[in-house]
């Protein structure tokens, strides 16, 4: 009976200890991320993950040798974590840390950090020999401290120190969360782009997860946008006339009023950083006598743009007097305006471009919210034959998906 008391407790202290160390002692590399940070990658449940997928993508056997070598060793490694509170634009080595979350055999590896790192003022410093050997591209010194069951490096010892600092100024974002949770079993991890609390042109997050799947590469991207900003997405418009013509390989977008997109169509990342877009679209109006703000509120929230072709239709107001002016400008055949495609117009319906713009015998059933939608799968389109490319836009957020075979991928990347 002595015995079995004994046993009892003996896993008693075993089972509070690990129960210690999860819930009290450990923390989790997510405890960093605040409203500071701008820059994450994450890939988490690495040591439960198979990453064989991950071979078909070389073809050096001597580099598959070398994957497979490393890829035993992820059994000891639990999450691994890259952070930075830098714009993308001013992000360097030296602001850049990162987290390795090496679970229960923390203290195993801790045993043996000696023989990889030299101990000084309290902060490990990679050997000359294994920087040399494994950093072969930087002169800089890899900083380590273990914490908290964590291991963090950086080639920053202030940004080191500045980083552990931050523990305790967690700060909670469900959408960051909600990705690190539904992304975790991707293989190549998650990039989040955080950009909440800044003005940039009302991006929010930028979201991209990758993985490796029967074959293919398969990639997700997410853009989260500002709530008041989407506002310039919003739709209403229940009656869409032009889903009908919408095929694959077409964008079609649908919003209440086009002159709002100009923030997206005339903003820096578009027209570049140091063009003034009130002064080009002044140059239109005043020398050619196109107001290009009065064409976008006379279409009557429904745009095709069929891609193979360069083909638009554009679903107009019954009162559109400007794009009926532009439209005689163009089509002028003494006009030096004259473009030389082929308008139509019809019921409230202007065809631009050759294409017939034929219904769809299985029409797409699009939800009120949506703004944007494009099904691609064409070579023409996506440059590669094999790809296949989603966009759907809807509320606030825009989803795009991406699937290219291996072989494919690996031709692009030999050509890029």
């Amino acid at each position: 009976m002595k015995k079995l008391v004994g046993l009892v407790v003996f896993i008693a202290i075993i089972l509070g200890g690990i129960l210690g160390y999860k819930v009290v002692y450990k923390a989790s590399p997510r405890d960093f991320i605040t409203k500071e940070t701008r820059i994450i990658y994450a890939n988490e449940g690495i040591n439960t993950k198979n990453f064989t997928p991950l071979l078909s993508l070389l073809d050096d056997e001597k580099e598959k040798e070398e994957l497979i070598s490393e890829m035993a060793n992820l059994k000891y490694i639990s999450k691994f974590y890259i952070l930075s509170d830098k714009e993308f634009y001013n992000v360097g080595e030296k602001s850049i840390t990162g987290v390795v979350d090496t679970g229960y055999w923390y203290f195993l590896i801790l045993k043996n950090v000696n023989k990889y790192f030299d101990l000084k003022d309290n902060v490990y410093i990679l050997k000359k020999e294994y920087r040399e050997k494994y950093l072969k591209n930087t002169n800089s010194d890899l900083y380590m401290k273990n914490y908290k069951g964590l291991f963090i490096f950086s080639f920053g010892e202030k940004n080191l120190k500045d980083f552990i600092a931050k523990d305790g100024k967690y700060l909670y974002n469900k959408e960051i969360e909600d990705t690190l949770d539904i992304k975790r079993d991707s293989l190549l991890g998650t990039v989040i782009y955080n950009n909440s609390g800044t003005a940039f042109y009302g991006v929010n997050l930028l979201i991209n997860s990758g993985t490796v799947e029967n074959g293919k590469v398969i990639s997700d991207t997410k853009i989260v946008l500002d709530e008041k900003e989407s506002e310039i997405l919003k739709n209403t418009k229940e009656n869409r006339e032009l889903i009908k013509y919408l095929g694959k390989n077409d964008i079609y977008i649908s919003v209440d009023d086009f002159s709002k997109l100009d923030k997206i169509i005339f903003n820096p990342m578009v027209i570049g950083a140091n063009v003034d877009s009130k002064a080009v679209l002044n140059l239109w109006k005043n020398l050619l006598g196109i107001d290009i703000e009065e064409i976008l509120k006379e279409i009557d929230g429904e745009v095709i743009y069929k891609i193979e072709n360069n083909s638009f239709m554009v679903k107009i107001k019954d009162e559109a007097p400007e794009i009926r002016r532009v439209l005689a400008m163009v089509t002028d055949k003494n006009s030096s305006l004259n473009t030389g495609f082929k308008i139509k117009e019809k019921d409230g319906i202007i065809k631009i471009g050759e294409d017939k713009f034929e219904e769809n015998i299985k029409p797409y059933s699009l939800d009120i919210d949506t703004f944007i939608y494009g099904d691609l799968d064409s070579v023409n389109v996506v440059g590669f034959d094999g790809i296949e490319a989603k966009i759907h836009g809807e509320k606030n957020k825009i989803d795009m998906k991406v699937i290219i075979p291996v072989e494919v991928f690996k031709e692009i990347m030999k050509k890029y």
